[in-house]
C-alpha cells in the first residue's frame, strides 16, 4: 500500500504547482495538434487518406482548447468560492463555518476536475483512434508527431489527473458519482479533522488517514490502542516565523504532525479586513444543562456578557477574550468526558496538540452555536455571519505557547504518562462503544432494512459517541501508542 501510495504521489508531482499549469499544458498540446493539420508534416497524399477524419480532428482539437479555457474560468478561486457560498446550505445547516466552506470548495473543485477529466479523456482517445485506425503509414511524420509528441504525453497527463481525482475522492469519501446524483451533497462525507486543501492530496499513506480500516481498527471506525508499526507522520520543518509552531517534545513519538500548527498570514489579513461594520458577536457559552457536565463549567458561562458590539469596538481584542474563556470550557468538558485527572490536564492537552485542539474548538463552537461574528454587508440591511477561522488559529497558537508549552516541562517526554493518557481515552472509548452497540441492538428492525451494520453505525456515530469525543479518539487511538 505504501509503495503504491509513493508511486501515485510521484505520478501527480506536476499538480503541486496547482491546476493552472496542467490546463495550460493541455491547451498547448491541443493547439499544437491543430496546427499540425495545416502544416507541411501532413502531405497532400495523407490529406486524402484522412479526408473524412480531418473535419472531426479539427473540431475535437478546437473544442479541447475551448474546454480548457472554460475550465480555467470554472476553477478560478473567486468563482469556486461564489459557487460554494451559493450552495452552502445544500450541504450544511446553520451559520457559515470556514472549515465547512473549505470542504465545499474542495468538493466543487473535485466535481469540475472529474467532469474535465471525462471530456478530456474521451476527446483525446477519439483523436488517437482516428489516427491509428486510418491507413497512414507507420513511418508517417504527421502520425509520429501527433501520436508520440501530442497524444502520448497528453494521455499520460490524463492518467495523472485521474489519480489526482481518485485521491480527492478518497479525502471527500465519495460514495457515488456526484455528477449523476440528484442529491450531490450526500455523495461525500465531511469530517472536521481533515484539512480540505490541495496539499492534502499529496499526503503519504492517504488511505489509512481517511479510511482507518484493518487489524488495528474495530467496527466503530476508531483505532484500538494497540501499537502500530508505522510511526506517526513527521511534522514539516518549522522556521522562526510567528505564524508557525512546533509544539512537540524531543522524541520521535511526540514530535509528529499532531504537534505542529500554523495559520496563513495572508488569509489572516483578509479576515481582519472583514472585521468592520460589526453589529454583534455571539459570545454566549451555551449554558444548557444537557451540555454542561458539572458545576465547575457553569462559572465560565458568566464570564462573557452579551452586549451589541459597536463599530468602533476593538473586535479582535474582544474576540480573543471570548475565546480564552471558551478554551476553558472546551478543556473542562473534554477532560471530564475522557476521565482525565486535574493534575494530568496540561499534559493531556500537550499531547492532544494544537491541531486537534483547533478542530475540537471549532466543533464546540458549532455545537453550542456561538463565536459567530455578525457584520453589516453593503448599504442595505443584509447581514453576513462568519466564524474567523484564521483568527481562531492565531489565537490558539499564541495561547498554546503561553498556557501549554510554558507549563509542561520534562514530563512531555515521559512515554509512560503518554501511554496512561492513551489508556484513559481508550477506556472512555470502550465504554461509549459498548453503549453504542446497545443502542444499535435496540433499533427497530424497519430502520435496519436495506442497510448493513457498518452503514448504520457510521450514520449514528456522532450521536452515539459524541462529535467532540470522536476528535479526541482519532488523535490518541488512531496513531496507536509507541
Amino acid at each position: 500500500m505504501l509503495a503504491r501510495d509513493t508511486e501515485e504521489i510521484q505520478r501527480i508531482e506536476g499538480f503541486k504547482r496547482g491546476y493552472l499549469p496542467v490546463l495550460e499544458a493541455q491547451s498547448a498540446h491541443a493547439r499544437a495538434g491543430q496546427q499540425l493539420l495545416t502544416s507541411n508534416a501532413l502531405t497532400p497524399e495523407e490529406k486524402k487518406v484522412l479526408s473524412q477524419a480531418l473535419p472531426e480532428l479539427d473540431k475535437l482539437l478546437s473544442s479541447l482548447q475551448t474546454l480548457t479555457r472554460q475550465m480555467t474560468m470554472d476553477l478560478n478561486p473567486n468563482n469556486i468560492a461564489k459557487e460554494a457560498a451559493r450552495d452552502y446550505h445544500a450541504f450544511f445547516k446553520g451559520d457559515v463555518m470556514d472549515h465547512q466552506m473549505s470542504f465545499i470548495v474542495f468538493f466543487k473543485t473535485y466535481m469540475h476536475l472529474t467532469r474535465f477529466l471525462k471530456s478530456l479523456s474521451d476527446s483525446w482517445k477519439r483523436i488517437r483512434d482516428l489516427i491509428t485506425e486510418s491507413k497512414l503509414a507507420d513511418n508517417s511524420e504527421f502520425r509520429k508527431q501527433l501520436l508520440h509528441f501530442r497524444v502520448g504525453p497528453v494521455l499520460a497527463d490524463i492518467e495523472a489527473l485521474r489519480l489526482f481525482c481518485m485521491r480527492m475522492a478518497t479525502i471527500l469519501q465519495i460514495t457515488r458519482d456526484p455528477l449523476t446524483s440528484r442529491d450531490v451533497a450526500s455523495t461525500g462525507k465531511y469530517r472536521e479533522d481533515i484539512a480540505y486543501q490541495w496539499s492534502t492530496v499529496f499526503t503519504e499513506n492517504l488511505e489509512a488517514l481517511i479510511h482507518p480500516t484493518g487489524p488495528d481498527w474495530d467496527s466503530m471506525g476508531i483505532a484500538t490502542a494497540r501499537a502500530v508499526t508505522n510511526a506517526p507522520p513527521q511534522a514539516p520543518p518549522v522556521g522562526a516565523a510567528a505564524y508557525r509552531l512546533n509544539a512537540g517534545g524531543t522524541q520521535s513519538w511526540n514530535n509528529s504532525a499532531y504537534y505542529y500548527f500554523t495559520y496563513d498570514p495572508k488569509l489572516m489579513e483578509g479576515e481582519r479586513a472583514r472585521l468592520t461594520n460589526i453589529v454583534h458577536i455571539d459570545t454566549h457559552m451555551g449554558a444548557d444543562q444537557n451540555v454542561m457536565r458539572s458545576e465547575r463549567i457553569l462559572k465560565y458561562t458568566r464570564k462573557v456578557a452579551h452586549p451589541d458590539v459597536h463599530e468602533n469596538a476593538n473586535v479582535e481584542l474582544e474576540y480573543t477574550g471570548f475565546l480564552h474563556s471558551f478554551f476553558n470550557l472546551v478543556i473542562e468538558i473534554s477532560t471530564l468526558n475522557m476521565g482525565i485527572p486535574q493534575k494530568t490536564r496540561d499534559l493531556f492537552l500537550f499531547h492532544l496538540g494544537p491541531q486537534s485542539f483547533y478542530y475540537l474548538t471549532r466543533r464546540f463552537l458549532q455545537e453550542l452555536d456561538t463565536g459567530t461574528i455578525h457584520r453589516k454587508s453593503g448599504r442595505g440591511t443584509s447581514m453576513e455571519k462568519f466564524v474567523p477561522g484564521e483568527l481562531l488559529k492565531k489565537i490558539i497558537l499564541e495561547w498554546w505557547q503561553a498556557h501549554i508549552l510554558n507549563v509542561v516541562g520534562m514530563e512531555r517526554d515521559d512515554l509512560s504518562q503518554y501511554r496512561m493518557i492513551c489508556k484513559l481515552v481508550k477506556d472512555t472509548y470502550d465504554r461509549l462503544s459498548a453503549k453504542a452497540m446497545a443502542e444499535y441492538d435496540q433499533l427497530p428492525e424497519n430502520e435496519k432494512v436495506g442497510k448493513n451494520r457498518a452503514e448504520i453505525i457510521r450514520e449514528n456515530l456522532n450521536k452515539w459517541l459524541g462529535p467532540t469525543n470522536i476528535i479526541v479518539f482519532r488523535r490518541f487511538l488512531k496513531s496507536g501508542t509507541p
